[in-house]
């Protein structure tokens, strides 16, 4: 199990993807790490080669401050057409507006509640229909929308867990889900945590929660 840690500001993180080396076979691979500060990554997720950035789209989820939104400005920098995901962009959310301020056209703030099936489903068309072209699919996806609740277990509501679990949890996989179809088609990447074997995922997530 490999852990990737951020000790420094995404604006401080080097341009090019880190690597490593395979200490099984000797060859040199490049590290693919997911969003959060400090989170297992899969055994051996890892790509061959780092192409060039290029037109790549990706999805972020959760850009309405915080990770997300740092994400998204710092791999706008980096050459990506971003779509960012915020919950409040309906409302008129500081984050969105910001985001929206930069005036370019490979940033692109989309509403996004990971939490309702017909909004997940109108990104996903959105993006589509964004693509220069759609057969090429989505380069990744970074879910990163998220909750987190503090307090003693027995002080803790059942409506407080379900919030969470509806978030963190189905959140993650109803948006992962439904991009896994244009993601397929980029070959690209979905840092979806898990160490399940192949076609056992869907029992990993019992085990986890």
């Amino acid at each position: 199990m490999l852990t990737v840690r951020l000790s420094r500001p995404l604006s401080k993180l080097p341009g090019k993807t880190p690597s490593f080396s395979d200490r099984e076979n000797g060859t040199r691979r490049t590290l693919l790490f997911s969003s959060s500060s400090s989170v297992p990554v899969g055994r051996r997720t890892y790509a061959d080669t780092v192409n060039p950035v290029g037109s790549k789209a990706l999805l972020v989820t959760g850009c309405d401050s915080g990770f997300g939104f740092s994400l998204a400005k710092h791999l706008h920098s980096k050459g990506f057409l971003v779509f960012a995901g915020c919950l409040l962009k309906d409302k008129g959310d500081a984050g969105s507006k910001e985001l929206d301020s930069l005036k370019s056209d490979r940033l692109r703030t989309v509403q996004l509640n990971v939490c309702k099936s017909e909004e997940v489903e109108k990104v996903v068309e959105l993006i589509r229909s964004s693509l220069e072209d759609p057969e090429k699919g989505m380069w990744g996806l970074v879910n990163n929308a998220g909750i987190s609740t503090f307090g003693e277990v027995e002080f803790t509501s059942m409506e407080t867990y379900k919030e969470v679990a509806e978030v963190n949890l189905w959140g993650t996989v109803r948006t992962t889900k439904s991009f896994l179809p244009l993601i397929r088609r980029a070959k690209g990447h979905q840092p979806l945590q898990s160490r399940a074997h192949p076609g056992h995922r869907h029992q990993d997530v019992g085990r986890a929660a």
